[in-house]
């Protein structure tokens, strides 16, 4: 589904995510975001109180479920607490007892500012350095070691001591990782932001928890799917499947269609880990796709709302949360997802009733000839949905 407009792009911290590498060469060391099957006892009781801490609403809930977490845990309130930093810090894997990120590295936010800073210089004035250069320029700074402490690099390095203290140490990021960088910033820039004219001010969204008032893109994504009005066939014999289903998320700010995925199995907690990775990471399609607009949207929310479906509410919807630091919201009321209803419908009727194999929204009313006309194949039809 490409996007006519483009929501705000991503932090800081979307950029260390997006560039997190392996162990190869001579890199900053650190600490990949990682997400694990551990169904331990010891690690879901975990997860629940932490989770409970960093998504309440206000001080006095995040007291009490600070308290409650050092009762059920047997732990001191600062222990808990340096537990929750731990977690927003390098993610839920802290949790896991012996668990550690062996092997994994990504680059910090003083090096991605350097190397951006950087390359910014070095296209002043009709310049065009290249990442090429600018790797060999860091090569060039670490085997310089000591030799950095001297007055003559003082101000350099002023807004960078992480900087200074690897290279010192003759530590600097590799030449895949300096690539990504720059064009990872490059990307962002020439992003053109939106700021549609159709939410009115004050347009709000009444939660279980209160109300939360939508001011901006990337602020407050919604989630929900639905089995969609089409019978699709096998690709190999042309034989009938049955109807998808789609699980969606929408920025309510911008009305965007950020993500989605699709597939035959009701919807549940892995679809919406599926399409929530395909809504926050860069979108790349092949020439094949015949896309019209270029997909420019990614990033994490400030909050996630969905009903109250109970793969909504689920240990690993938890683990994704805690992991991103991202705050869950539930409905107060049916009617508070009616924007991404109406996009179910549009889907529906404005495309999907093009194809042969719609059946409509009623059993009872549906075309005959749907059974015979079924012509699309699940590839076929995530194409037509990309290009939307």
């Amino acid at each position: 589904m490409s996007t006519r407009s483009l929501s705000q792009g991503g932090n800081l911290s979307d950029y260390e995510e997006v560039l997190a590498t392996e162990q190869g060469g001579e890199q900053v060391e650190g600490k990949s975001y990682l997400l694990f099957n551990d169904d331990s006892p010891e690690f879901q009781q975990k997860a629940d109180v932490i989770d409970a801490i960093v998504q309440a609403p206000d001080k006095n809930v995040r007291r009490d479920a600070i308290a409650e977490a050092a009762k059920v845990l047997g732990k001191s309130s600062r222990t808990i607490k340096r537990m929750v930093e731990r977690v927003q810090k390098d993610g839920v894997a802290t949790l896991a007892v012996g668990r550690q990120d062996k092997g994994q590295f990504r680059i910090s936010k003083q090096w991605f500012q350097f190397i951006v800073e950087i390359h910014k210089w070095g296209q002043k004035e009709g310049s065009r350095v290249n990442h090429n250069q600018i790797h060999g320029y860091l090569i060039a700074l670490a085997s310089k070691g000591e030799e950095l402490r001297s007055k003559k690099y003082a101000e350099k390095f002023k807004q960078y001591p992480e900087v200074l203290k690897d290279l010192i140490e003759r530590k600097c990021p590799s030449h895949v990782t300096v690539y990504k960088v720059i064009n990872f910033n490059i990307e962002q820039e020439s992003r053109i932001v939106r700021h549609p004219g159709s939410p009115t001010e004050g347009q709000i969204i009444q939660t279980t928890e209160g109300i939360l008032e939508i001011t901006h893109s990337n602020q407050i994504w919604q989630v929900d799917h639905t089995k969609l009005d089409i019978l699709l066939i096998d690709d190999e014999d042309s034989e009938i499947i049955g109807r998808p289903y789609i699980t969606l998320v929408m920025d309510s700010y911008s009305g965007c269609v950020v993500g989605f995925y699709l597939g035959y199995e009701s919807a549940g907690s892995h679809e919406v880990a599926l399409a929530f990775r395909h809504s926050m990471l860069p979108k790349h399609y092949e020439p094949e796709y015949k896309l019209q607009e270029k997909w420019d949207i990614l990033g994490v929310p400030e909050y996630l709302v969905t009903d109250r479906a109970k793969e909504f509410k689920s240990a690993h919807l938890k683990q994704i949360s805690l992991q991103l630091g991202f705050q869950r919201r539930l409905r107060a009321f049916p009617s508070a997802g009616g924007l991404i209803e109406t996009i179910f419908d549009k889907i529906n009727k404005e495309v999907l009733s093009l194809y042969g194999g719609y059946t409509g929204s009623s059993i009872e009313e549906r075309p005959k000839e749907a059974e015979r006309t079924a012509c699309l194949t699940l590839d076929k039809l995530e194409k037509i949905l990309e290009d939307v």
